[in-house]
């Protein structure tokens, strides 16, 4: 899979520093987030909620959503060396000045590796 790209004209590990990626169900809701760190670059976010099988927001500000760590291995931004996070606060604007603030606890890690700069694996 040599120049395996993703999103972007450049290697995947070429183009971003961290990224944090989940999803939860809390109640009639169904989130969905990604928070990114180009390298060199200003942190990305892009999210939708879903609220009784009818899309209640979807953004792609930084002012409208905030992902952070919690818990123990919570740095921000991570370090290629750090360990998964156990929980995280997520703040997003569902629009009409409300914002829904959850912190989503990790029940499993489906899959976990990590890459150097150069695409080896660790």
């Amino acid at each position: 899979m040599k120049n395996l790209k993703n999103w972007s004209d450049k290697p995947f590990h070429k183009s971003v520093a961290s990224w944090y990626w989940d999803h939860a169900r809390l109640g009639p809701y169904f989130l969905v987030w990604i928070s990114h760190l180009p390298i060199g670059g200003t942190e990305k976010v892009r999210s939708y909620i879903v609220l009784d099988n009818e899309i209640l927001a979807a953004q792609c500000s930084t002012n409208l959503v905030i992902v952070r760590p919690t818990g123990p291995n919570a740095q921000y931004p991570p370090p290629l060396s750090s360990r998964t996070p156990l929980s995280f606060q997520v703040e997003l604007n569902i629009g009409d000045g409300s914002y829904l603030n959850v912190t989503v606890t990790i029940a499993k890690v489906i899959i976990k590796r990590r890459v150097m700069r150069d695409g080896r694996k660790m």
